[in-house]
Parts: C-alpha cells; structure tokens; sequence
C-alpha cells in the first residue's frame, strides 16, 4: 500500500506542481497495472484525499489534472491523517511517499518525527522526495523522517520516485 502526499501549497505553483502531478499520474498507472493499492492525499495547510485505494487510473486522472496550488505549507495534519486511517492490509508493507518543495515550520517538523517514529515501530516505510528549493532543507527532512530523496532538477522527479520505489521493492522482496 503507498499512501502518497503532495504538497500543493502556493510555493508549488507552475512547473513544480505539474512536475508532482505527472509523478502522482505515473504513481497511480503503475498501481493499475500491478494491482498495488495506492491513494493520493493533497495536502497544504489543510489535506484532502483525492484518490481512494482501488479507485481506478481515469478517475485518478481527472481528480490530479485539477490540483490547484495555493496557501501555505503544513505536513503534519495530513501524515497524522494518512497514518491513522491507513487502509494497508496485514500482507502489505505501508509506504508513505511525500513531495514537498518547502520548508516546514519547527512544530510541523517536530510533530511528523514522532508520528514517524511511533509509524516506524509499526514497519512503516517513508521516501520524502524534496524538490527545488527544498534540497536546502534536506538535514531537518532527513532528521524527522530518516531519509530523505533531493531532487532539484524537477524534469527528474518522474525517474526519482520511479527509482526510489523500486530500490525499496527490491529490499523488502
């Protein structure tokens, strides 16, 4: 099960957000064609689901056509949200990818390490991927979640998380 967070805040606007969107549209076909479960939450001061696990590849293609970017930037509400009502079955490894471009604030940053550490202790697996910008912010990312993917050349975030993923597979299997 991958539970994927995409960060829509303002800051996103343009080229960063289209370039997460086609990452979450290559997320939600390759889940498709494989029968992984996936669901994709936007999220920027507030969060919401916009694609359900099982939900199929049109409909999540409209639903990440019509992100939008705007307001600021708040990660904990939606990976406490995603951690808390994780549809992950007994059999499946719950992975959490996060596309951020942003800074968080300290209390933001605080509250998602121990939510991380508290998912951790339950095999919870994190690739936040950061791009542009937020390469700067790498240590405290790598920090609160453990690892933590850069990613400044956005033309690349497609073969990143396609990267990413695959190497985490490849260690689970």
């Amino acid at each position: 099960m991958i539970d994927q967070l995409l960060d829509v805040s303002s800051s996103m606007k343009g080229e960063p957000l289209a370039c997460a969107a086609q990452a979450a549209l290559l997320l939600a076909r390759a889940a498709s064609l494989t029968s992984t479960r996936v669901r994709i939450t936007a999220f920027n001061v507030g969060f919401q689901e916009i694609v359900e696990p099982g939900a199929d590849f049109e409909y999540a293609r409209q639903q990440i056509s019509g992100l939008e970017a705007a307001g600021g930037t708040r990660l904990h509400t939606a990976l406490e949200h995603v951690l808390r009502t994780s549809p992950a079955r007994p059999s499946e490894v719950h992975v959490v990818n996060i596309i951020c471009d942003g800074e968080l604030a300290p209390n933001d940053y605080e509250t998602c390490t121990k939510l991380v550490k508290d998912a951790r202790a339950r095999d919870v697996r994190f690739i936040p991927i950061l791009i542009g910008d937020a390469t700067g912010a790498y240590l405290d990312w790598q920090r609160a979640f453990g690892s933590a993917v850069p990613c400044q050349d956005l033309s690349s975030l497609v073969s990143t998380l396609k990267a990413t993923l695959t190497a985490l597979r490849a260690r689970i299997s």
